[in-house]
């Protein structure tokens, strides 16, 4: 699975507006953004300017007092740090929390820990798409299914919909109701046959005595 990852966010939430050190802010997001950029499950990361620049616009109001950055001089190089990022790569092979955990387990360090909580926080779970008609996953593969009575049918996410009007719980409910009275009637018109067969040999026998 992949996704969408938001260093940003969970940058802001790690340091908070009272008395926050903006390039603590900035080295965070350089350095999770750097730890998810080699890894195939990241498919978007928010621009760093972006980034910086609304929380320079707005943390003067939230810290309370006044605050300038215009001589701030920011750069996106990432500086050499000696604490690891394990959960991207862990996030390849597992679902984000089982990532978390296994990520805590191989970290040595509150440091390594911390980066593993940034990490997890900058990962953004894309929900299924839906069909906006009928509620359906339209990313799910179509189901093939049939209905009883005329008219023509169309499945999604294992649900029948006919336009004859019948609409099943799931594909199999509509299948088996078709094709039991279908075999019910196979059964019947076989049993005419083989009655007919019977009542014919058994006629023709009798001529043949005479």
């Amino acid at each position: 699975m992949r996704y969408n990852i938001d260093p940003c966010k969970a940058c802001w939430n790690k340091y908070k507006d009272e008395g926050v050190n903006i390039n603590d802010l900035n080295n965070c997001y350089v350095e999770t953004s750097a730890a998810f950029s080699a890894t195939k499950s990241a498919l978007q990361i928010p621009e760093w300017c972006q980034c910086i620049s609304k929380k320079m616009a707005d943390l003067p109001y939230r810290a309370g007092k006044p605050l300038n950055f215009g001589n701030n001089q920011f750069s996106t190089a990432v500086s050499w740090n000696s604490i690891p990022h394990y959960f991207p790569s862990l996030l390849e092979t597992n679902l984000p929390d089982q990532a978390l955990k296994l990520c805590h387990e191989l970290c040595n360090s509150n440091e390594c820990r911390d980066n593993c909580i940034t990490d997890r926080n900058s990962v953004i779970e894309q929900k299924p798409k839906l069909d906006a008609k009928t509620n359906y996953n339209s990313e799910s593969p179509k189901t093939s299914c049939s209905c009883s009575g005329n008219g023509s049918c169309s499945g999604s996410n294992n649900i029948c919909s006919c336009n004859s009007g019948f609409k099943g719980k799931n594909c199999e409910v509509a299948i088996s109701t078709s094709w039991f009275w279908k075999s019910l009637l196979y059964t019947f018109l076989l049993f005419i046959v083989a009655f007919l067969i019977v009542k014919v040999y058994k006629r023709v026998k009798f001529l043949r005595k005479k």
